[in-house]
């Protein structure tokens, strides 16, 4: 089993994100680092708004973006109703130093 490494990728607040949801993310972590070791790696990341996308849609009528808003500087989307949970992932990483 050397010589292979496993990469996982999540958005850190993605739309329709709950609690449980987020805890099956976390309870999954610990799981693979567990089974795997230094072999798996997690990246967490925030979905970036992108026009004529359906999260541009979804950015609208949640209030996070005005329609015709320059996106040319980057727009992160987080879910408004589990705002902490990006706020939970923020400070994690920060203590990971990253």
């Amino acid at each position: 089993m050397d010589g292979f490494e496993v990469c996982y990728n999540f958005f850190k607040n993605p739309p329709g994100q709950s609690l449980s949801a987020f805890l099956g993310i976390v309870a999954f972590f610990f799981k693979a680092k567990m089974q795997m070791g230094r072999r798996v790696h997690f990246e967490f990341n925030s979905i970036r708004v992108e026009p004529n996308t359906k999260l541009y849609q979804i950015a609208l009528k949640d209030g996070f973006i005005r329609g015709g808003e320059d996106l040319l500087y980057p727009v992160y989307y987080t879910n408004p109703g589990t705002r902490y949970i990006e706020k939970i992932f923020n400070v994690a990483l920060r203590l990971k130093g990253k």
